[in-house]
């Protein structure tokens, strides 16, 4: 999943879902993972930056949505609700386990550029 154009700028992968009610949404795509010939989608509102959020938008930004590809009735791809149970908590937590090596990779870079930092620092004596 390479979301960079030619200039490196991150152009997220937005989706848009309808709920059971017949409600239009638009979500991000944030990660995706193929387990056991299943392919499974974690997503997040699709709220843009420069817009004026209120509370519950940034409540909705945070929230994560995870998804299972099906085929409806006309064979078509689709994203769908994961029905079972112990299955969503299955895949929830590969998810989660992800998100948490992601960030931990991400705080070790911060660490890695303080340090650095400071070796440029001139000391005084």
């Amino acid at each position: 999943m390479d979301n960079m154009n030619d200039d490196m700028e991150y152009m997220p992968e937005i989706y848009s879902l309808v709920d059971e009610d017949g409600e239009e949404s638009e979500f991000e795509l944030i990660d995706e993972a193929y387990i056991d010939d299943n392919r499974y989608f974690a997503l997040t509102p699709f709220i843009l930056e420069d817009q004026d959020n209120d509370e519950e938008e940034q409540e909705q930004e945070q929230e994560v949505v995870i998804l299972k590809a099906s085929k409806n009735e006309d064979d078509e791809d689709i994203m769908a609700t994961i029905e079972d149970e112990e299955e969503y908590e299955m895949i929830s937590q590969v998810f989660y386990d992800k998100f948490q090596e992601m960030m931990n990779e991400i705080e070790l870079d911060l660490n890695i550029d303080e340090v650095e930092s400071d070796e440029d620092i001139p000391q005084q004596d």
